[in-house]
């Protein structure tokens, strides 16, 4: 009875972790904690000590912008379970914008070729993401996003959304904003992109 409570408590974890991944994909600040960012920001109102103000004003900046790789780390490890648990195919998550090398780091993948040529469910190529979807995946962003947020969404290189970023803002559907302003990771702030 104990072990099977506790099984039904990890499948219950693995389908949040999926849920929560997914949810982050398709728009980052979905899974933000409301109530937690309007508790912090009260605190932080209300607080006249320096070093308190730092330390919630760092935990306010955190709860703002969710941890992608706590989240794909989460996806890795539930994945596989959830998958089999419920027959999801990897085709799915693929079609869901899971990139897929997330998808083979979580073993619903196998293809390992130079550059990652592998055969995704059903023999489709998964290896390269094209344009096409990394522009639908930029103009899917509700708020503003960096280079980073939409190479975790997309699965794209790096190179490959510069251009497509490149042609949106020259196509009108993007606005280039510059370097965030609550930036808060080490190095130059990221620019920021919004849909038009």
């Amino acid at each position: 009875m104990d072990a099977s409570s506790t099984t039904n408590e990890l499948t219950a974890a693995d389908a949040e972790a999926v849920r929560q991944y997914l949810a982050w994909i398709n728009n980052p600040k979905s899974v933000l904690d409301t109530d937690k960012i309007e508790s912090l920001q009260a605190e932080l109102e209300k607080s006249s000590d320096p070093m308190e103000r730092l330390a919630l004003n760092s935990e306010l900046i955190r709860a703002q912008n969710p941890d992608g790789d706590e989240l794909i780390r989460g996806f890795v490890t539930s994945a596989k379970r959830y998958a089999d648990e419920h027959n999801i195919l990897a085709q799915a998550f693929l079609d869901e914008g899971v990139p897929a090398e997330v998808l083979r780091q979580a073993r619903l993948l196998t293809g390992r070729g130079e550059g990652g040529r592998g055969k995704g469910a059903k023999g489709s190529r998964v290896s390269r993401t094209s344009s096409e979807h990394i522009r639908e995946t930029a103009l899917s962003f509700k708020e503003p996003f960096t280079i980073n947020m939409l190479r975790d969404a997309s699965g794209g290189s790096v190179a490959t959304i510069r251009k497509c970023l490149d042609a949106l803002v020259e196509e009108n559907l993007l606005t280039k904003l510059g370097p965030a302003s609550d930036w808060s990771s080490p190095g130059r702030p990221a620019h920021q992109y919004v849909r038009v």
